[in-house]
């Protein structure tokens, strides 16, 4: 299914060792965010699988598994590769900003911090994911953008939605296929995918193929099933169950809300042929 907007505060987790400090961090941020707390890599790594957080603010230095450690175990993780990473670091620790950095933390604050300025930056990685979610979504249900995005996670995104379209009526392509044509591992691609729209790469193929037969309802007078078939989808049935829950309306009602009152005269032809 296509990411649901948050319906809540977002989640953070505090990874930090020294307790006084770590209770001082859920406090600055209990306010604004549901705030989860681990006292060191290791149970800072349980929480994050157990219970995704939306961002992690996390001290270098711990016992058992450092910061460090758990940066490189969270981007390398499907399910946890997508959260944002802020390391806090000792003022002199460069060499623990920079080996943090090429570990794929988004950012690192330099302890003892300015808790206004750490309270930005979180705010800051959580609304540049918040706009490229938006971006992405906008153009899946072919909406008018005005979401500010980088251009290179723009460049990226329409290469993706590109390829997907260029095979779109092949229903066997898949992972494998999308991510050798943009020259990139599966993990890789599934990273920075996860990142930029929330969606793993099969959700991601699924809503370019929806999207399409969205565009194919709404300028055609094809029957349902062969739109499904015109998009990879070769299961009518699925398809069905597949588009409802991305727009909110059976192909047919999509179909007539997008032609108007012409469609009214004219019925969507309901060919059930091959479910």
């Amino acid at each position: 299914d296509a990411p649901a907007p948050p319906t809540g505060p977002l989640r953070l987790l505090v990874v930090e060792d020294h307790a006084e400090v770590r209770e001082y961090l859920c406090q600055l941020f209990a306010p604004t965010y549901q705030v989860l707390a681990a006292d060191d890599g290791e149970a800072g790594w349980e929480v994050a699988l157990s219970r995704p957080p939306d961002l992690i603010v996390s001290d270098v230095m711990m016992p058992r598994l450092n910061g460090l450690g758990l940066c490189q175990r969270l981007k390398q993780h499907p399910k946890t590769s997508h959260i944002p990473v802020l390391l806090l670091t000792a003022r002199t620790a460069e060499t623990h900003q920079l080996e943090g950095l090429g570990l794929g933390a988004d950012a690192y604050v330099s302890k003892p911090f300015n808790p206004a300025l750490l309270q930005a930056q979180v705010a800051a990685l959580l609304q540049s994911r918040r706009r490229l979610h938006e971006f992405y979504q906008r153009n899946i249900l072919l909406q008018p953008t005005e979401v500010v995005v980088a251009d290179a996670d723009r460049e990226f995104l329409q290469r993706a939605m590109s390829v997907v379209e260029q095979r779109i009526t092949d229903p066997s392509f898949g992972v494998p296929e999308l991510s050798s044509e943009m020259a990139m591992s599966q993990s890789a691609f599934y990273r920075r995918l996860k990142t930029i729209t929330g969606q793993t790469t099969v959700e991601f193929i699924r809503d370019v193929r929806l999207k399409r037969a969205a565009q194919l309802l709404a300028s055609s007078t094809l029957p349902v099933s062969e739109i499904a078939y015109e998009v990879g989808i070769d299961n009518v049935k699925y398809f069905r169950q597949l588009f409802q829950k991305l727009y909110g309306a059976s192909p047919t009602e999509y179909a007539r809300q997008q032609r108007g009152t012409a469609a009214e005269a004219v019925p969507v032809p309901e060919n059930t042929a091959g479910e």
